[in-house]
């Protein structure tokens, strides 16, 4: 059976300590490090990059992950959009996970009841035997 899927969020991105480097070797790309609450697992990177490929972004433009950080690679009149659109990539992967997730769940209750009933079939059979 699968195992869950953790929900990564977005921290709280603060303007004056976001760490945003110049790409080297380009003339003007930018690197803007948001932060997660949580290192996303391939099944979340899974839903967001089908999340990503739905939506249009500025071909300079670039998303990756590495750790609990998310890269956005733009340039500067671009990054507010592509943050906000990371913002919106965020919401809706956690909305699949979430569903994901309730369906992993309702598949360990049904598999459990299964487990009780055959349980109960196997006691029935070993007290058809003691007779």
């Amino acid at each position: 059976m699968k195992s869950k899927t953790v929900v990564v969020n977005l921290r709280p991105i603060d303007p004056d300590k976001l760490e945003i480097i110049k790409v080297s070797g380009t003339k003007e790309t930018f690197k803007v490090n948001l932060l997660l609450d949580a290192v996303p697992d391939s099944v979340w990177k899974d839903f967001f990059n089908d999340e990503l490929r739905k939506k249009p972004i500025p071909l300079d433009a670039q998303i990756d992950f590495e750790g609990e950080s998310v890269y956005v690679f733009s340039i500067p009149d671009n990054i507010n959009e592509i943050i906000e659109l990371v913002k919106q990539l965020v919401n809706s992967t956690n909305g699949h996970v979430q569903m994901l997730n309730k369906r992993i769940k309702e598949g360990y209750e049904i598999e459990r009841e299964r487990n009780v009933e055959d349980e109960d079939k196997i006691k029935r059979i070993r007290e058809e035997l003691k007779k």
